[in-house]
């Protein structure tokens, strides 16, 4: 069976519900930020599709037939669920700071930071994601990322920090199965550990 509602468009619901909970089309459209004229033919065109009237016309208001009554009550629930839901989203979007930086950063610069930022705003709470893996920010996946680089992506504003700097290490072990290493050059032949864009980015550096 086809979706009734597929073919009532939410204008026409919206019109609906605020003449039938006002008792009038013209504070109906002063809710709405629409015209008198624009909530009359929205509510004509619904009564249309019904087939059967909703509203009693009247010189100043407008009252409710059996069945107007019938849907009023229906479409003031769901507009107030409907109201309710979105304000509860929008609270929370605004009350929430989501954060992404590397797992390093978060532990030694970053968590020393939070507590005077929450001291500072109250209001808001962080919610902190520890990745290497990019967050595409333009797609709502963060709302702030702390990451290395320099700073040219594109639709996104960077603000610089503090210089980065990355030293290879290894153990005495290593570097003497190695024989050593004394040029960036030669650690290229070395089993490495970490991101390969990262080392692409300290050997381009080096030199290398």
């Amino acid at each position: 069976m086809a979706d009734i509602l597929a073919s009532v468009p939410l204008g026409a619901v919206r019109a609906f519900e605020a003449a039938a909970r006002l008792k009038s089309f013209t504070r109906a459209a002063d809710e709405l930020g629409v015209t008198q004229a624009a909530v009359s033919w929205q509510v004509k065109a619904l009564e249309q599709r019904l087939g059967q009237a909703l509203f009693v016309r009247k010189v100043r208001e407008v009252d409710l037939t059996p069945a107007g009554e019938r849907l009023s009550r229906a479409a003031t629930e769901s507009m107030g669920l409907l109201r309710s839901a979105f304000a509860d989203l929008i609270e929370a979007d605004e009350g929430v700071l989501a954060l992404t930086t590397m797992q390093s950063l978060a532990s030694h610069w970053l968590a020393a930071r939070l507590g005077a930022f929450q001291l500072a705003h109250p209001r808001i709470a962080v919610r902190l994601d520890t990745t290497s893996a990019m967050r595409d920010l333009t797609r709502g996946e963060a709302d702030l990322a702390l990451r290395a680089g320099h700073g040219d992506w594109p639709g996104l504003t960077a603000h610089f920090l503090m210089p980065f700097v990355q030293t290879p290490l290894c153990s005495p072990d290593f570097l003497a199965r190695m024989g050593g290493f004394e040029r960036p050059a030669d650690i290229l032949d070395a089993p490495r550990i970490g991101s390969p864009g990262e080392w692409a980015v300290w050997f381009a550096a080096a030199g290398v």
